[in-house]
């Protein structure tokens, strides 16, 4: 595995688990009837169904993980270089963390409560 495989690998994990993590919130607030507090009534339905969206895009991005780690696809192109992959470094952290921040605070709402 190259370094461009390693790198992809970090965004589309990060990727798979904010995706996820998002997800699973929307899922605890509707189990524990706080959905109605964050959104407004009307919109209930709507946040539902874009958290099952929100699953079929974590696994899309966990299936990309998978094929550029192993190559689970079956066929192995020579990478064109056409792709452009974002730097691993200070700034990818700053963009996650961005949406992990919210996540993270959201979360431990509902774990005290």
């Amino acid at each position: 595995m190259n370094r461009s495989d390693i790198g992809r690998v970090f965004h589309y994990g990060c990727r798979s688990a904010i995706l996820a993590g998002f997800a699973t919130y929307i899922l605890l607030l509707v189990r524990r009837g706080g959905l109605a507090e964050k959104v407004e009534p009307g919109m209930t339905v709507i946040v539902k169904l874009s958290a099952m969206g929100l699953y079929a895009l974590a696994i899309c991005q966990l299936l990309l993980l998978a094929e550029s780690a192993w190559g689970v696809s079956g066929r192995r192109e020579e990478d064109c270089g056409c792709e452009e992959i974002p730097p691993a470094g200070i700034g990818a952290w700053l963009k996650y963390g961005i949406f992990l921040f919210p996540l993270i605070l959201g979360l431990l709402e509902l774990w005290t409560l």
